[in-house]
Order: structure tokens, then sequence, then C-alpha cells
């Protein structure tokens, strides 16, 4: 190679600072190609972790009859919506079984899709149509007046608690019901305002609306 020659015509290499430069191009390519697959490869943990379903609900209004709320899956798997209970300030063992409205229930309104959100109505549930185990349960007529009779149930509060059967909620053997989450949500009751007056007997001040 001829003297000061800067690229040697039989190794093709460089020679003087131009080979640390071409060295610091392999690294860097080097590194590029261990961070691309390092990337590639939480990309793929995060879609795994990500592939369950996620379900959460929030309570919207009401009309005379519905309790509606907003659902939403952030997961890959969709979610199927069980059983529905409103407690009125924490009440323990006492509820308000609900159902899905007659409208959703044809169309399947109890399944969320994954990535998918939609609004779903539920009324209440007739004592006579429940398991006889469940009617101890349910708020009795006098308990009903007691909360609602006077004005100031605007101040009182519900819980609602929703099942929701996650795609990775285990399944025994598929004999039995499976197992499931119970999301909640406590809100004012002047959120359903009108399902309290004309589902619950809810007074106002100047008698019931």
């Amino acid at each position: 190679m001829p003297r000061g020659a800067s690229h040697c015509r039989d190794c093709k290499s460089y020679q003087g600072r131009q080979k640390y430069f071409q060295y610091l191009v392999m690294i860097v390519g080097f590194l590029g190609t261990i961070f691309g697959v390092i990337a590639a490869g939480w990309s793929g943990v995060i879609y795994i972790l990500d592939r369950d379903s996620h379900t959460e609900f929030k309570v919207s209004g009401s009309d005379d009859r519905r309790i509606f709320l907003g659902v939403a899956n952030s997961g890959r798997q969709s979610s199927t919506l069980t059983d529905f209970r409103l407690i009125v300030n924490e009440q323990t063992g006492k509820e308000i079984t609900l159902e899905l409205r007659d409208a959703d229930q044809p169309l399947g309104k109890n399944v969320i899709a994954g990535g998918g959100s939609i609004t779903v109505g539920l009324s209440r549930v007739l004592n006579e149509t429940l398991p006889v185990w469940r009617r101890g349960r349910q708020l009795t007529s006098k308990e009903q007046q007691r909360f609602f009779a006077n004005p100031h149930w605007v101040d009182l509060t519900f819980t609602l608690e929703v099942d929701v059967v996650e795609s990775d909620d285990p399944c025994t053997l598929c004999n039995r019901p499976r197992s499931h989450h119970t999301r909640t949500q406590r809100f004012p009751a002047g959120r359903i305002q009108t399902f309290v007056r004309k589902a619950l007997g809810g007074q106002i001040l100047g008698g019931q609306i």
C-alpha cells in the first residue's frame, strides 16, 4: 500500500482516523440490531399481557325504568357481564337486582368485544322471577319507603356491582360457572334521579313526580 494512502486495495480496509470511523459505524449498526430485537421482544410481551379482556363501566344516567351505563373493554378478547346489583348507602346484605333491559337482551349486549365500548340499560328484576334464596336480599317495601319517601334521598349514595367474566377467569372443567371479577362504582343518587323517582317512589318537595 503506498505511503500515506488512506485505503488498502488488498484488504479493503481504511487506515488512520478513518478506520476508527469504520469501527464506529459497525458498533452503531450492531447496537441498532440489538435495540431492534429488544423492541420487538418488548412489543411481544406487551401484546401477550394485553391479550386478555379488561372491563370497566360508568353509570351515566337513567330514565323512568332503566339505569344506563357505558361499558368498555380495553383488552383484546371479549368479556361477559353476568350480574348486576344496586346497593343503597352500603346496606350490607341488601340489594336491588337488575338485568339488561328487554331491548338489549336479544342483541347479546352483555358480551363486550375486545377493544369495544357500548351503552347498556338495566331495569329492575321482579322479585317473583328471582330464585327463592335471593328474594330475601331484595330491598323490602318498608326499607324502600324509609330511604325514598322523603326528599332527603338526594343525599344518598348508590353502589352498582357488576359481575364480569373476563377472558382469563378460570373454568374448572367447564362444568360449573366460571370465576368472575366484580367491578363496582359508587355514585350519588342524583345521577339516576329519574329512576329513583319513578321506579323506587322517590319523593321531592311538593310530592312525588
